[in-house]
């Protein structure tokens, strides 16, 4: 049996909103780990790179969401809003930053070379059977390529402002991560 039906686009105001990365309080995966990693001393920065990333702090996006809601109409309507932190994160100076705040061990290298040897043996160990494997292939190419989107469209709905700095949401994000290990 096939439904058909349609909608006026005319009859209704819509917005799709992305969010890209979420990292602070409350996160879940892949940042928790991160975090974690870097307390415990056993994160790695893979290779020489500063590899750079869209990503978002929780409180800021949760701040566009509303100003989207309270924009005028026709500023966001049958728009698609990326929602983050203006500004693309260099995954090392960020994890570095968290390290300072945490009083955690120094963060160590590992040479791109070696990341991809350790990914083929996970591409191995997944294949027969292990469901976590910490390095895989397809996650060395996640870690390594950089994810950079243009926010400044949200960042017009929001007038240019965020209510956190990064070094805040950062001091945020630390103190609630040791508060609920």
């Amino acid at each position: 049996m096939f439904l058909q039906f349609s909608l006026n686009q005319d009859t209704f105001s819509w917005t799709i909103i992305r969010p890209i990365s979420v990292w602070g309080p409350w996160m879940v995966e892949p940042y928790i780990n991160f975090f974690q990693a870097i307390s415990q001393g056993w994160y790695l920065h893979i290779g020489k790179g500063h590899y750079k990333r869209s990503m978002g702090y929780v409180e800021n996006i949760a701040h566009q969401i509303h100003s989207i809601l309270i924009a005028p109409q026709e500023k966001v309507d049958k728009k698609t809003f990326y929602v983050g932190d203006p500004e693309p994160t260099d995954l090392y100076e960020f994890a570095e930053e968290v390290r300072k705040k945490m009083n955690a061990p120094k963060i160590k290298k590992m040479p791109l070379w070696l990341a991809k040897s350790f990914a083929k043996v996970g591409d191995i160990l997944k294949f027969l059977g292990w469901t976590n494997v910490p390095l895989t292939t397809f996650r060395l190419n996640n870690i390594t390529t950089e994810y950079i989107f243009d926010l400044s469209p949200i960042m017009e709905i929001c007038n240019g402002k965020l209510p956190y700095s990064r070094e805040i949401a950062i001091e945020r994000t630390v103190e609630w991560f040791k508060n609920h290990k």
